[in-house]
């Protein structure tokens, strides 16, 4: 998936997931071992919506996206009991990136 991602290096923002009523979300291993790091060429992106998926994304990740993406605006759909850290450190070190976490499923 990263791989055919990268390709869209027009990219401005990335819905992650598809979800159906009734149906649990998927899982994404958005990781830099996973293959995040072949995104860097996607330099316009401003949003990241992770609301429809579960993830892995960590402080590391988190860290890159901020690096590699000059542009990034936001990133959505958080889960509180395993990202609060992660949201604290990009509320700290990045303001102008807003974040949010997602509803209760």
């Amino acid at each position: 998936m990263f791989d055919r991602l990268a390709r869209l290096t027009q990219l401005e923002v990335l819905n992650i997931g598809y979800r159906t009523y009734g149906m649990n979300p998927g899982m994404l291993k958005m990781t830099l071992e996973n293959g995040l790091h072949k995104l860097a060429g996607l330099r316009k992106m401003k949003e990241l919506d992770m609301t429809d998926v579960s993830t892995m994304i960590g402080i590391k990740e988190v860290q890159w996206t901020a690096d590699n993406w000059p542009r990034l605006r936001g990133i959505h759909g958080f889960e509180r009991d395993y990202h609060e850290e992660v949201v604290g450190w990009l509320s700290e070190n990045h303001p102008k990136i807003a974040v949010s976490y997602k509803s209760s499923w």
